[in-house]
This record gives C-alpha cells, structure tokens and sequence, in this order.
C-alpha cells in the first residue's frame, strides 16, 4: 500500500511537464476524457483478473493512476475555462465566486470521501482492532480487493461521461471564448484611453 501511494503521487510529478502540450494538441477536456476512459479500464482490468501478483498489480495502478493524474492537473485550469465563459455569456467576470464555490465543494467532497472508506469497510465485513491479532475472512479480503479496483473504476468513468455529457467546454469553445474576450478587453483598452485623452484635453 505504501508503494500504491507513492505511484499514485508519483503520477502527477511525471505528467506534469505534459500537461502544456496535451493542452495545445488536444485540449483540456479532450486529453482528460480520454486519460479518464484509460485509467478506468486499467482499474477494470485489475477488477476482473484479481490478479495475486503484486508486480501486476502495481503496474496496473501505475498505469491507471496516470488517468486520474490527468484530470488532477487539469481540473484547475478547468476553472479558469469556467471563468472564461462565465465572463462571455454574461458579461460579468466572477473569478472569486467561481473559485469559492469550488473551494467549497472541493471540502465538501474531501469531507464525504473521508467517512465512505470507514463506511465501506464496515459494510463488507472488515473487523477493526486496536490491539492486533485480527484476521480478516477471505471473503473480507476479497471484498477489500474489489473496493480498491472497483470504485476507481466506477470514479473514473463517471467523471469521464460527465465530462462528455455535461461539460460543454472543449477545444473549439475554450479557443473561441479567448478570441472573445480579447476582441471585448482589447475595446475596453481603447475606449478608456480615448476616454483619458478627452479628459487630458
């Protein structure tokens, strides 16, 4: 489990020099939906086979891990991308509500995470200790190995086909909204300096 976590950060330091140029190549949305289509079959993989090597099982996190890698690098210009388009439909740049109701959420999700693995595990059986010498059933094992695969399957996924389905924010429109609002801004400029300049005279 130590060796787990160290791939799962490891993950991100390695994809984060990427991240600029599957950006310019791809875009956002369309680099995380595939990464997180990636990383789900990889966790799937690792759910049917319940493979006992633990070689395989690290290389299959390490692989699925970098599904989840990439939407952790780019969920935060993800934001930007909202703000972006939330100034060209209305008019209004809201950047520290954008950032707040994220923050929020972020805290909340952060908060419902913490309880569901403590839940999990008392619901499949695991029994706790704090003195030792527990052993868990194989049945309790088995059901330990599925959460730890299935639940970044179904993670992975989900976010995948809301990304597809909800999130209208791909290439072409976060590209178009730029052009927008550089056209909007680069008006903005020119009429406050025309305005100085009558009030100079």
């Amino acid at each position: 489990m130590s060796l787990a976590l160290i791939v799962n950060f490891a993950t991100v330091l390695l994809l984060a020099p990427f991240s600029n140029w599957m950006t310019q190549r791809f875009g956002r949305k369309e680099s995380t939906v595939t990464a997180l289509i990636f990383g789900a079959a990889m966790y799937a993989i690792l759910l049917v086979s319940h493979t006992h090597s633990a070689m395989f099982y690290l290389a299959m996190l390490f692989l699925g891990s970098l599904g989840a890698g990439v939407f952790n690098l780019m969920v935060w210009a993800f934001i930007t991308d909202v703000i972006d388009n939330h100034e060209v439909l209305t008019g209004v740049r809201e950047d520290g509500i954008v950032y707040g109701v994220n923050s929020f959420a972020r805290k909340v999700a952060q908060a419902i995470a913490g309880g569901f693995g403590g839940f999990m595990l008392t619901f499949i059986g695991y029994v706790s200790s704090t003195s030792g010498g527990v052993t868990q059933s194989t049945q309790v094992v088995n059901r330990i190995y599925s959460l730890a695969t299935g639940v970044p399957t179904a993670c992975l996924a989900l976010a995948a086909l809301v990304l597809i389905f909800l999130y209208p924010l791909n290439k072409k429109r976060v590209m178009q909204n730029a052009e927008t609002l550089e056209k909007i801004h680069t008006q903005n400029t020119e009429a406050e300096e025309k305005a100085e300049k009558k009030t100079e005279d």
